[in-house]
């Protein structure tokens, strides 16, 4: 018995370390590998190719990009679960597309949804698989194989190869997913990119500081040029090991890209412009070459990233005009492998300051691409993301609780073709003229002539007003004041003084919209971008006394580009007003209701300077504070006047907590049925 049990313990013992070794060590031994590696998917020339039990065909990659954040959860807790990545994928397919990318390793219910999809369709949809680089800080005692963001990087593309193949197995991941991973997807995948967003000050590190002497590499599968800068270098020596791993344990192969931007091109700019642009470094896929051994192929990926048009004209002098569909062209043109667009997309109406329509600017692109010779494109992405960010409004809110509300002044939120609205309780607030979703909302303010009701959910402030005094051919002005030290009640737009001070004025114009302004000491964006603007520093400089009303203002990329014998400086940011809110229009994304004797609005939280909307918290002064920090508040004061000067006393209206955790409806956009039209999608 005793021998029984011993023997039993062993075989246990042994059954662990086998499956410890195979799934989470991954453990293989090259001398056991049988066969020659096979490419079933690989480039050649400027195309994709695929090949199907012998038959060769080309593709054209038609690509959405799909998040792990759906609406209040953020994309680290990988919350979506199998039945709506079974359903997603379908709404993908069904549009026309043939690939999904994802930029980073996803939890295991995605590629267990994504192999049991594909497993009932006679046609796949296709995975191109991201490697994201999670660290990336320069340490100057650190050559490049040494540096930490590299090993990461190195060790992350082997979790990915095993992944894919359903070898693996990853109990904790930071930022990353994790989970039992043994669905074999890999005849779905169609290849790898490396990267999302590189840190330019590492690369010119690498490239300039560094700068080794010999920056030849000559591996197994992947060799340099003799133009390579060190930064190319090294990802030959990530890439190699990439092929060399796959070909050795799982006998196959498949492209690889490393990932980058119109920033990273290859061309030469002046040298007046590149500080402006951040173009201080160059990178083609072109300095990497392919050994006998290498049977996928390379591809060159870029991000579309906004570019500006007087940059282009350096690329051909000897035009008098260059579009982007030349520039890229000439991009295309100078590769000698497929070229991608890995990323592109344009915010959809629910982002305020959106004045092209989303689906227009997607199929315009999309057309742009193939006409200029690229093998295809990604749009990114296929949902909303609410904890995206974007330099220009993240310093306003608390970070670490954005993905649990939409912002409106945030546009890279709002990029997708399906977006979510959330629920207040279980009621969907819409702008619409219509009463049935103010039912149970009581009156916080009632008389013979007057009722005002305000409620909110996580997107937005809501109020409803009735009274007599409201007309709809007349203009409309509401007064916010949430902090108790930094309102006015002198308002030049109307000549009127209040009995209570405001910091918020939002005039409400029948030919114009709803208008927002802001005390001028209470300007988010001058306190952050003042010196990007125009070189003048916001706490030297206060805003003079006595401070008035001006249009609330977000600051922009500032695309005017600096001349060649330029005297002055060219800032890199400029400030833009805010968009009116829509006024009665058609549109989906309405957010103001006006006829006679009655008005239903919402506000966008980021409009009233909230740093957290749910707790809620708003900016504290920021010239007590140096920058932002936050107030608590339970509730402010409105005014509510009219252009004939009829204004109601302020009211005071409170603000309940709100919980991180909210139902969501999924909304279809227009954008949707626009770009099923273009990739002829809906046929089975």
């Amino acid at each position: 018995m005793k021998r029984f049990l011993i023997a039993a313990i062993g075989v246990s013992v042994l059954v662990f370390i086998g499956l410890y070794l195979y799934f989470v060590e991954g453990t293989y031994f090259a001398f056991l590998s049988k066969g020659e590696p096979k490419a079933n998917f690989y480039t050649s020339d400027s195309q994709f190719f695929i090949d199907e039990n012998g038959v060769e065909r080309a593709i054209e990659i038609k690509g959405v990009e799909v998040d792990s954040s759906y609406g209040p959860q953020r994309g680290s807790d990988f919350t979506i679960d199998f039945d709506t990545w079974q359903r997603w994928f379908g709404l993908i397919q069904d549009m026309g597309a043939n690939t999904v990318r994802v930029s980073t390793v996803m939890n295991d219910t995605f590629y267990h949804a994504l192999y049991d999809y594909n497993e009932a369709k006679s046609e796949p949809l296709y995975l191109l698989q991201g490697i994201r680089v999670s660290y990336d800080e320069v340490s100057g005692d650190q050559a490049g194989k040494q540096m930490q963001f590299y090993s990461i990087l190195k060790e992350d593309a082997r979790d990915v190869i095993d992944i894919i193949h359903g070898r693996n197995l990853i109990l904790t991941n930071e930022t990353k997913g994790s989970g039992l991973y043994r669905y074999d997807l890999s005849p779905y995948v169609i290849g790898y990119l490396i990267g999302d967003e590189w840190n330019q000050d590492m690369i010119s590190y690498l490239d300039h500081t560094l700068n080794q002497e010999d920056t030849h590499y000559d591996g197994e599968y992947i060799k340099t040029s003799p133009e390579a800068t060190t930064f190319e270098t090294l990802m030959a020596t990530l890439v190699d090991d990439m092929i060399r791993y796959e070909s050795n344990k799982y006998q196959t192969q498949r492209p690889i890209s490393v990932n980058s931007t119109f920033v990273m091109d290859p061309f030469e700019y002046p040298s007046q412009i590149k500080q402006q642009l951040g173009k201080i470094n160059r990178f083609t896929m072109d300095h990497l070459l392919s050994t006998d051994k290498h049977l996928s192929g390379l591809f060159a990926s870029y991000s579309d990233e906004e570019w500006p048009e007087e940059a282009l004209q350096f690329i051909e002098p000897e035009s008098t005009e260059v579009t982007m569909s030349d520039y890229l062209s000439e991009l295309n043109n100078t590769h000698t492998m497929p070229v991608i667009i890995s990323s592109f997309g344009y915010p959809s109406e629910s982002y305020i300051n959106q004045t092209y329509n989303q689906a227009d600017q997607l199929v315009e692109s999309l057309t742009m691409y193939q006409a200029s010779g690229l093998n295809g494109a990604i749009i990114r992405s296929f949902q909303d993301v609410w904890d995206r960010r974007n330099v220009t409004t993240a310093f306003m809110y608390d970070l670490q609780q954005i993905y649990e509300w939409p912002d409106a002044l945030t546009p890279n939120q709002h990029y997708g073709l399906i977006g979510f609205k959330p629920y207040r309780e279980n009621v969907l607030m819409t702008i619409d003229g219509e009463d049935n979703d103010w039912e149970d909302v009581v009156n916080l303010s009632e008389t013979d002539d007057e009722s005002i009701k305000v409620t909110r959910d996580h997107g937005y402030l809501y109020l409803l007003i009735e009274s007599d005094d409201i007309t709809a051919n007349n203009p409309l002005y509401f007064g916010f004041d949430f902090h108790p030290e930094l309102g006015i009640r002198e308002i030049d737009q109307i000549d009127l003084s209040l009995t209570e001070p405001i910091e918020f004025l939002l005039a409400i114009h029948p030919d114009m919209g709803g208008v927002m302004h802001v005390v001028e000491n209470y300007q988010a964006s001058r306190q952050q971008f003042l010196e990007r603007v125009n070189g003048v520093n916001p706490y030297v400089t206060l805003p003079k006394e006595p401070v008035t009303f001006e249009r609330f203002m977000i600051a922009e990329s500032n695309q005017k580009l600096a001349e060649e014998n330029a005297t002055e400086y060219t800032y890199p940011y400029k400030f833009s007003d805010v968009d009116p809110l829509v006024l009665n229009s058609t549109v989906d994304q309405l957010d103001i209701s006006l006829v006679d004797h009655r008005i239903e609005l919402r506000i966008p939280y980021g409009l009233l300077n909230m740093y957290d909307p749910l707790k809620p918290t708003i900016h504290d002064d920021y010239y007590v504070n140096d920058g932002v920090e936050p107030f608590p508040v339970d509730g402010f004061h409105l005014s509510v006047l009219t252009g004939n000067g009829v204004a109601t006393d302020s009211i005071w209206l409170p603000l309940d907590f709100l919980s991180g955790d909210v139902a969501v409806e999924e909304v279809i956009k227009p954008s949707y049925e626009r770009v099923k039209t273009y990739w002829g999608g809906g046929d089975e």
